[in-house]
């Protein structure tokens, strides 16, 4: 049994043979107006679909098929806290073959580690979308007559154009083929498409940000939108970073700093170098395996260090693995105070460590974490305070894609108590 999760999972003799059945089958319709009688494809759309769910179910309905299923999360038990996994094994029992769509990276894929029926990836999130580039591929041979020596013009929203990503893959196997990309800065096509495609198997590109200036060059130019609804919140931080450790082939580590810094402009201090109150942003720090110097920075000083000090604070947020080479070990947070001189002489007093499953909630297969750790305790003397979000991965030496995700309504509380406290 087979599932259709990323355009890479076809070769291209196989891709051929589809749009050569593709062409066959828009000639000759009666041919195959029963080849799959007494069949039943579910269509589970987590996200909002128009032109890919109905294609999927006008499809089947093509071929003698039955269609059944859902057009959103919110007419699904997923409303109700059921998980991806389950949804799916439970829906495979009443189905030959699934279509699914989710806003989540890697989700088919986890799907398909727990179904005894196929499964076909109808886009997840800002990764992949394998049906909607054989549908570009089919279209680019019709036009073109071939699907080598062309120069493609990939333009619009590169960073989370799940269709542009999986038509770079596809298109990427067919000789000489070059690649112009046209966007803004802050919608550029990500870096692990760069690395692990173009630069990978030596293939040419240039990134511009207008289409006027390399229209001449093209063969075709592929139109995207803006895809807002993969927009995170202005005041989320997301971090995408790759996992690499080249040391140890079989555990990697991950450390992410949390930077924290006063964003509230009424406040009289200028920075969190100070008492009061702040929301986060974070820096990245990640070397292999060690911890990086950045986690070394105290995020306060006492200057006294018999006063006492209460502590609030609230973590929310979301870690993603996508790819298959890697999987989440372990998150912990770590809130530490420091009694003596800097540098320390010994480790830290650790006195807020959550670890593993309970800081936590991880699918069924660890390649998500969703995290909303809080932390009130008063009566606290130090001489420094610092604070680490440390995140371990177990995995390969292959680069897979990493997202860190700290919602806006994460916020750090410190306050210097009075003596009738």
């Amino acid at each position: 049994m087979r599932h259709l999760i990323d355009p890479m999972d076809l070769s291209v003799e196989e891709i051929n043979h589809l749009l050569d059945l593709a062409d066959d089958i828009i000639l000759h319709k009666e041919k195959y107006q029963e080849v799959c009688k007494h069949k039943k494809l579910a269509t589970l759309f987590f996200e909002p679909s128009t032109r890919t769910r109905l294609s999927f179910e006008a499809a089947m309905m093509e071929l003698g098929g039955n269609v059944l299923g859902f057009s959103s999360a919110n007419s699904s038990s997923a409303s109700k806290g059921e998980s991806v996994s389950d949804t799916v094994r439970v829906v495979s029992g009443y189905a030959d073959i699934i279509a699914m769509r989710h806003p989540k990276e890697g989700a088919p894929y986890a799907a398909a580690r727990k179904l005894s029926v196929p499964i076909i990836n109808a886009g997840d999130g800002g990764h992949n979308h394998p049906t909607q580039t054989l549908t570009d591929l089919m279209t680019i041979r019709r036009e073109k007559g071939k699907l080598d020596n062309l120069t493609i013009g990939m333009c619009g929203d590169l960073k989370f154009g799940r269709t542009v990503h999986s038509l770079i893959k596809a298109m990427s196997r067919y000789e000489n083929i070059n690649f112009i990309m046209i966007s803004p800065e802050e919608l550029r096509l990500p870096d692990y498409i760069i690395k692990d495609v173009f630069e990978k198997k030596n293939i040419k590109y240039k990134e511009v940000r207008t289409m006027e200036e390399v229209m001449p060059e093209l063969d075709i130019l592929y139109m995207t939108r803006v895809q807002k609804e993969r927009f995170f919140n202005e005041e989320d931080y997301v971090l995408d970073t790759i996992a690499q450790y080249p040391n140890d082939p079989t555990l990697g580590k991950l450390t992410f700093m949390i930077d924290l810094k006063n964003q509230q402009k009424d406040l009289n201090v200028a920075d969190f170098n100070g008492v009061g109150k702040s929301k986060l942003t974070m820096s990245l720090g990640y070397k292999d395996g060690n911890y990086p110097s950045e986690s070394q920075v105290p995020i306060y000083t006492s200057q006294d260090v018999t006063a006492k000090y209460a502590v609030k604070l609230r973590l929310k947020g979301e870690l993603l693995v996508s790819g298959d080479e890697w999987m989440i070990d372990y998150v912990y947070a770590q809130l530490a105070s420091l009694f003596q001189p800097y540098p320390p002489a010994n480790f830290p007093e650790v006195f807020m460590c959550k670890g593993g499953m309970k800081l936590g909630t991880f699918d069924s297969f660890r390649r998500t974490c969703t995290f909303d750790i809080t932390y009130d305790r008063s009566d606290l003397s130090f001489s420094q305070l610092y604070f680490n979000l440390f995140i371990n991965l177990a995995g390969q030496k292959r680069e897979n894609r990493v997202r860190l995700r700290i919602d806006k309504e994460s916020y750090f509380e410190l306050y210097e108590q009075s003596e009738e406290m």
